[in-house]
């Protein structure tokens, strides 16, 4: 381990604790303010409906998918968020220790493909979403969009986050390849296998790659913790109580008639 590791380690480790910390307050903050409303027991049930709206709803991306240009690409940026922390987590170990990996997991080639596929799935998702952002963006004047006048400056900062970390993990992947850490058949790092022979075999680079992911995960992280009302983040963890808690409990869109109003299992008579 040297000074380098040592370094960008410490860095890594003190934000780290500053983020995850303002994360778990501002948790407990949407707790303590939902727990203000009086509890819905009609949304409780049936447990086996819901569970399979929900799993329905998010492995397949059912609602997203109506939307045939963006549907495909959020589904990779998703899985991307999902699964991609699971190489946040790796790199607090990587950016002390460049061989470092997950015990057993990280010398299976298929745990490799699902990284690559992750990284490229992330980088080529976002890159896809932000070209297609850039071609309907509200400031066409022929465009006729319920955003006009939208600020964009949360939608470009996820963006953003969302692409150094795609790059990140590819980074990582490409870096140990060139330093012959857990050595994987081709089919398993097709792109980062080639760019690793592009690259010189340094210790350092894999530090820096995987400090590169942990700042944009920290960064994002602090961000959303002073951001209650940042929709754009948020939504990647609230989507699943949303679904789950839906008006109507076998999945169906809630249209119709306005249910009244109610206050301790009654309706409110305003009257």
């Amino acid at each position: 381990m040297g000074a380098v590791q040592i370094t960008l380690g410490a860095i890594s480790v003190a934000l780290g604790v500053v983020a995850w910390s303002m994360f778990a307050m501002t948790i407990a903050r949407f707790v303590r303010i939902i727990r203000l409303g009086q509890p819905d027991g009609t949304r409780n049930g049936p447990v086996m409906a819901r569970l399979a709206t929900l799993v329905k709803e998010f492995a397949a991306h059912t609602r997203m998918n109506k939307f045939r240009n963006v549907g495909v690409w959020h589904w990779l940026v998703m899985w991307g968020f999902l699964l991609g922390s699971l190489a946040v987590f790796e790199a607090y170990g990587e950016v002390f220790v460049p061989t470092w990996g997950f015990p057993v997991l990280s010398d299976l080639a298929i745990y490799g493909l699902l990284m690559e596929l992750l990284g490229i799935g992330t980088v080529v998702g976002i890159v896809v979403l932000i070209v297609i952002r850039q071609r309907n963006h509200p400031r066409r004047a022929d465009r006729v969009s319920r955003f006009q006048g939208s600020n964009f400056k949360w939608a470009y900062f996820v963006e953003a986050v969302v692409l150094i970390e795609g790059l990140g993990i590819i980074g990582v992947r490409a870096a140990k390849s060139a330093l012959g850490v857990h050595p994987m058949p081709l089919w398993s790092e097709f792109v980062s296998g080639p760019l690793g022979t592009l690259l010189p075999a340094s210790e350092n680079l894999v530090s820096a790659f995987a400090f590169l992911k942990l700042m944009s995960a920290t960064v994002w992280l602090i961000v959303v913790a002073r951001t209650m009302t940042m929709g754009i983040a948020w939504h990647r963890f609230s989507a699943f109580f949303n679904i789950y808690f839906k008006r109507e409990d076998d999945g169906g869109v809630a249209l119709g008639a306005v249910r009244p109003m109610m206050s301790a299992g009654k309706p409110l008579d305003f009257e």
